[in-house]
């Protein structure tokens, strides 16, 4: 999950600075930098797609780097579980929506949203509030957050796994980077506010890896994506309404300080929430399943990937 992620902050390491420069376009041919930057940075993401339609394997029958005996084995593994899933999508969002556990996982991730959408959106124009610097070098500012969001969700992903243990791991990072948030704010010094909100941005992505481990700790069978559908549908609500609050509080304040005390107290909440959520007693996992059949023996070279 910690490499999973860093691919997205990559993109915010690789392509804020890019956008910087590809805005510097503007006028070329004609043509106005937003739409430059439109163009440039669609055009990976149609070549993407095409690659995938013809790389992706649809099924472990097509895949080129897996033995004969994986892919008998991985097909019918997925059979059996298929055919002991005799669920109805209908159902499957009765059993998460009935589910205390998957709303204290909503309730988490809609917190930590606030810092992830709540910062990320607004970051460009919040360091260049501070900083005063012109739109390039803002787009590099705003990249190193999330440099720093690799290495953390990294090295807290791995000493998770490592310990065993969950709750600190996500109850630290967050309420660390609400309470840097906050002082972020306090501070009259704008190079120690830029330093203290690029810890908070890379210690609010630290918790990622290891919200998602927690989760499929508890979630299982059928319905696990109704689950995780729910988990992701109740976070986007911070991205539906957070952006147009900060932006209000910023035209009624002329500042952004109101606003990121708003989302600093969220991280903190969201840190509390996740400790005792990891630390709450395990009731039996969230799952739509049938009894499954004994599991075939796992053949060469699958039996690392074991279960959290």
């Amino acid at each position: 999950m910690s490499f999973f992620y860093i691919g997205a902050a990559l993109a915010s390491v690789i392509g804020l600075p890019l956008s910087g420069a590809f805005l510097h376009l503007d006028g070329y041919f004609g043509v106005s930098g937003w739409r430059w930057l439109f163009l440039l940075e669609g055009l990976p993401a149609v070549i993407l797609g095409i690659v995938v339609l013809r790389y992706l394997p649809d099924s472990p029958q097509t895949t080129h780097w897996l033995h004969a005996d994986q892919k008998e084995w991985l097909s019918r593994t997925i059979a059996a579980e298929q055919a002991s899933s005799p669920i109805s999508h209908h159902a499957a969002w009765q059993t998460a929506f009935r589910s205390r556990q998957v709303w204290l996982l909503s309730l988490f991730w809609l917190l930590q949203a606030f810092g992830t959408i709540g910062i990320t959106l607004f970051l460009p124009l919040i360091v260049k509030s501070v900083s005063g610097q012109e739109s390039f070098t803002v787009s590099v500012m705003s990249a190193l957050p999330f440099l720093f969001a690799c290495v953390f969700m990294y090295f807290n992903g791995t000493h998770s796994d490592r310990k065993g243990e969950r709750g600190w791991h996500l109850a630290l990072p967050l309420m660390a980077a609400g309470v840097l948030l906050a002082l972020a704010v306090w501070t009259s010094n704008p190079w120690l506010a830029y330093g203290l909100l690029v810890v908070a941005v890379g210690l609010n992505w630290a918790a990622t890896p290891v919200f998602w481990a927690t989760t499929t700790e508890y979630l299982s069978g059928a319905a696990a994506a109704a689950s995780i559908a729910l988990i992701n549908s109740i976070a986007n609500i911070a991205g539906l309404g957070l952006p147009p609050v900060m932006g209000w509080i910023k035209d009624a304040t002329q500042s952004y300080d109101y606003a990121l005390l708003l989302v600093s107290a969220a991280l903190v909440a969201g840190g509390v929430l996740g400790l005792f959520l990891a630390r709450a007693p395990r009731a039996a996992p969230v799952t739509a399943r049938a009894t499954a059949p004994a599991a075939a023996p796992v053949p060469r070279g699958l039996d690392e990937a074991k279960a959290p």
